[in-house]
């Protein structure tokens, strides 16, 4: 048994004109579509492991494709002909090093050498947080109130108010993992800034 010639794959992906393997996320994307589409026709094509401190793209081959043979034996093929070049091409070179079946990586998995990710924590909703009113009845009356009782209407500087409540209350939400938030406590801290601004006592 030995590594199939697929060089069409490759040869067809570029001739897309939807990589451009000059720059490092073109020849990125590149590669990965072209050990994807070469592991759908067969699954003995793998990503080729790298280690830390080899050049690797999240920490698989820049470049090339690694294919399973029989009694733990593998091999690599190159498919991009230059690379790092001014003008890197399609290509297909079968590499005469022989690896194991280890240094092989599903190519639908992208966690090569390290953990996934924590998922985001839930945070509650648009509606579950109180809706258009909520907005109203905690920023946009008091902050109404606070400027006519020393004379000055809304103005575009207001929406800082609004902006810098929502931001605080989303970090504190995203930070609660799941615990319940002071959303009274976080409105009112940022109503006593523009109340100090306006040059009111605080609430």
């Amino acid at each position: 048994m030995s590594v199939p010639n697929f060089s069409h794959v490759p040869k067809r992906l570029f001739d897309t004109g939807l990589f451009d393997l000059r720059s490092h996320d073109g020849q990125a994307a590149f590669t990965d579509a072209v050990v994807s589409a070469l592991n759908g026709l067969d699954d003995n094509f793998r990503h080729l492991k790298k280690k830390p401190g080899q050049t690797n793209v999240h920490m698989h081959g820049e470049d090339s494709v690694i294919y399973l043979l029989p009694d733990n034996k593998a091999q690599a093929v190159d498919f991009i002909g230059g690379a790092g070049g001014a003008n890197p091409q399609p290509s297909w070179g079968v590499g005469e090093h022989l690896y194991t079946h280890a240094d092989a990586h599903d190519p639908g998995d992208h966690g090569i050498g390290g953990t996934a990710p924590s998922p985001m924590p839930a945070i509650p909703s648009y509606g579950e947080l109180g809706d258009d009113a909520f907005f109203r009845a905690m920023i946009g009356v008091p902050l109404q109130a606070d400027m006519l009782s020393v004379g000055q209407p809304l103005n575009d500087g207001s929406s800082v108010w609004f902006s810098r409540t929502t931001y605080r209350l989303m970090a504190a939400l995203l930070a609660s993992n799941g615990q319940p938030v002071d959303v009274n406590g976080i409105v009112r801290s940022v109503r006593n800034e523009w109340r100090q601004i306006l040059g009111l006592p605080p609430v």
